[in-house]
């Protein structure tokens, strides 16, 4: 499987206001974003898919070619991931003026196991 790969990178940690309703990012004292040790994004053209569960050893590949490509992604290693979820982005304008081409983000987190059987 090969795929055109435009960006990878920790997700940030935070969850939704619940008077808001709106996704919030944690901070640390000074206030910069903390991002999660084990969840990443990796940014796709639309053409590209990704597999619902990547294995441990798809998974050292990914980072290694992050690596190569002089960006810091942190997993958890020996674990297999799960898609979480996906979001389609359109063409469109950042507030900076940059062109933003369309794109696939697709959201990782290690696979649960299960809890196991339970019995009455």
């Amino acid at each position: 499987m090969s795929m055109n790969i435009i960006s990878i990178s920790n997700t940030t940690q935070g969850s939704v206001n619940p008077r808001t309703q709106e996704y919030e990012a944690d901070r640390d004292r000074s206030g910069k974003v903390i991002y999660s040790a084990e969840r990443f994004k990796v940014v796709t053209t639309p053409d590209s898919t990704m597999p619902s569960q990547l294995t441990a050893t798809q998974i050292s590949k990914l980072i290694q070619f992050a690596t190569d490509n002089g960006t810091s992604v942190s997993v958890r290693a020996g674990v297999n991931y799960e898609l979480s979820r996906s979001d389609s982005r359109d063409s469109s304008t950042n507030p900076n003026g940059v062109t933003l081409q369309p794109a696939v983000l697709w959201y990782f987190r290690p696979e649960k196991p299960p809890m196991g059987e339970f019995k009455f």
